[in-house]
């Protein structure tokens, strides 16, 4: 979501990317509120999940902890979101954010890549390494989709959003969720 984008709009696409996330943790994942636990997520990606430039309790993580608590599931919700990385910067810090054994992640990377240009190869190398290591934790992953600024052509568009497409969820049998935007919610701004 571009900076420039107005309150109603940042409201509504916040809006939408909580309750769409609720509903696929909740329903796909197996979540219920008749677990006797606190389920752990790590929600693990760039500014778009660590909320920059928003205030903390407007960030994704705490805005979907709190509607999946005010559903009644027990659940707790890392926000190990970093602004400004890349599927390499998540690699070097993945092993890390792991060490707590969170039972679901929600994989959320590859928007940075694609606004510095970089190699879609590289790119799905990267997404790949990452889910396979999420996998092997154990945990129950959510890929997040994105899609790729115009700016750079639309070959480089098209090879660099399909790094994270459902034809990589369907490979690593994880949990999709396309991106989410503007124009995909029917809204201007």
């Amino acid at each position: 979501m571009s900076p420039g984008a107005s309150p109603r709009a940042r409201r509504t696409i916040r809006g939408a990317a909580v309750a769409l996330c609720g509903v696929l943790l909740g329903v796909t994942l197996g979540l219920g509120p008749a677990m006797a636990k606190t389920t752990e997520i790590l929600a693990f990606g760039d500014s778009l999940t660590s909320g920059f430039g928003l205030p903390p309790a407007e960030a994704l993580p705490t805005r979907l902890e709190a509607k999946l608590r005010a559903d009644g599931l027990a659940v707790h919700i890392v926000n190990a979101g970093v602004a400004g990385d890349t599927t390499t910067d998540g690699l070097a810090r993945l092993d890390w954010s792991l060490a707590d054994k969170p039972e679901i992640v929600i994989l959320e990377l590859g928007a940075n890549d694609a606004l510095r240009g970089l190699d879609p190869t590289t790119v799905r190398a990267n997404l790949d390494a990452l889910i396979t290591r999420i996998q092997k934790s154990g945990a129950r992953l959510l890929l997040v989709g994105m899609l790729a600024p115009p700016n750079l052509g639309e070959e480089y568009q098209r090879a660099i959003s399909t790094a994270s497409t459902p034809s990589l969820q369907r490979r690593t049998a994880c949990r999709f969720i396309p991106f989410c935007s503007r124009a995909s919610l029917g809204t201007q701004g």
